[in-house]
């Protein structure tokens, strides 16, 4: 079974899982808004695969245009998944995290998803670019929710 996972919103990644290769994706991205037409090139990669999107909300705080910018973001990788007809689940971060990063002190870390992904995936890069220094907090993310999907 191939499995994506998918971090919404303009600094978000998509992973796939396959039985032969893992890859990541930094979230296509055009003028601030997700590229509709490079996610669906990505969805296209492999002939089956169940999605997994993280459900994601507004957070306390943040500004009515972000907030605003973000929601749209994740409707546009929602309706993508849903008009290319495939197999989708919606995932909490609660949810994700509490299964895959179970004995990785995950609880107010971000970093934790790094962690994982470089302990279990440690042939995939999760740098942004060659120059970077950390890793992308999105692709962990990503990879971390695909593997969820495994996992499931």
């Amino acid at each position: 079974m191939n499995y994506f996972g998918i971090d919404p919103g303009q600094k978000g990644g998509v992973a796939l899982i396959t039985a032969l290769f893992t890859k990541v994706w930094l979230m296509p991205v055009r003028d601030k808004d997700v590229n509709v037409t490079e996610l669906v090139e990505i969805l296209s990669s492999v002939k089956v695969a169940t999605v997994y999107i993280e459900r994601v909300h507004a957070m306390p705080k943040q500004g009515v245009s972000s907030s605003f910018n973000f929601g749209m973001g994740y409707g546009e990788v929602k309706g993508c998944v849903e008009a290319m007809g495939l197999p989708f689940h919606l995932v909490t971060p609660q949810s994700w995290k509490k299964k895959v990063l179970d004995g990785f002190k995950w609880k107010g870390r971000k970093i934790a998803s790094s962690e994982f992904c470089e302990e279990h995936y440690p042939e995939i890069s999760l740098l942004r670019t060659p120059r970077c220094k950390k890793p992308h907090d999105g692709l962990s993310d990503a990879l971390c929710i695909a593997e969820y999907g495994r996992m499931a």
